[in-house]
């Protein structure tokens, strides 16, 4: 197992940073023993965990120290044993089991092949269907030529433009709190649900809800909800029918085409 931590930048090429986890993977192989509980060790609890900070933190929680967990495994079988008469390699076929959340398994040959596994009751469907597209679509994009990482963002263009249309028509929300079910049932206007960098979100993909109006007393609120939505009236960064973007302090992902459901 080799647990690794890969920093990138926007403006690095794609093939460089490719090459670069190739390079740092095969260089960490002889380190492949170590067990991850002992790199966790290593790396210590988070700086500033004395006695002091413990009580204020709730006990000193070690922070999380991987988002992903890459793990290598290669058979380096040269060509001269492919294509032996004595040893050949019929069909192969693997199950990885793991206690993490979302597990993507690629196994390379004349046909990439990628599997996507989840933990029941702990990932939703639709994000890991969604996380599929975005994979998808992420390879595609390196594959047709986008040379720098900022350049592939998982996006489909022509879904993307869906989901717009589908936002300005006044999408169905799903919300469990008494406040939010009626602000959007007398609020008939568009919803957007839209990720840090305000760029709309995919189905599936978990963000901040946003709706437009040409002036924040056109929303259904007053006081100190309605003034703190006015201090986020932000200008939409894509082709909506009104002036302005206002938050709404929720957080959302799309179900369907024409559905939102409220995670908060």
């Amino acid at each position: 197992t080799l647990p690794m931590r890969v920093r990138m930048a926007g403006d690095e090429p794609v093939d460089s940073l490719m090459g670069r986890i190739q390079t740092d993977g095969f260089g960490a192989i002889e380190h492949s023993g170590l067990a991850t509980t002992h790199i966790l060790e290593s790396a210590g609890p988070e700086k500033g965990s004395g006695a002091g900070s413990r009580a204020a933190s709730g006990g000193g929680k070690r922070r999380a120290q991987f988002d992903v967990l890459f793990i290598l495994e290669n058979y380096p079988l040269g060509p001269e044993f492919l294509t032996s008469k004595n040893l050949g390699i019929g069909s192969f076929a693997s199950h990885e089991r793991t206690n993490y959340p979302l597990t993507v398994v690629a196994i390379p040959g004349e046909r990439l092949t990628v599997r996507f596994s989840s933990m029941t009751g702990v990932v939703e469907p639709a994000w890991v269907s969604a996380f599929m597209g975005l994979f998808r679509t992420a390879l595609h994009q390196v594959s047709s030529g986008h040379r720098l990482v900022a350049d592939v963002d998982g996006v489909d263009a022509a879904a993307l433009a869906d989901l717009l249309r589908s936002s300005q028509n006044a999408p169905t929300v799903e919300a469990e709190h008494e406040d939010q079910q009626r602000f959007f049932a007398d609020f008939r206007g568009p919803v957007f649900v839209l990720d840090e960098q305000a760029r709309p979100c995919p189905v599936g993909v978990p963000g901040h809800i946003h709706v437009a109006a040409d002036s924040v007393s056109d929303l259904p609120v007053n006081g100190e909800w309605g003034q703190w939505m006015a201090e986020g009236e932000t200008e939409p960064g894509f082709p909506s029918p009104h002036r302005y973007l206002y938050p709404t302090g929720d957080v959302g992902m799309w179900t369907s085409r024409d559905s939102i459901k409220l995670l908060d």
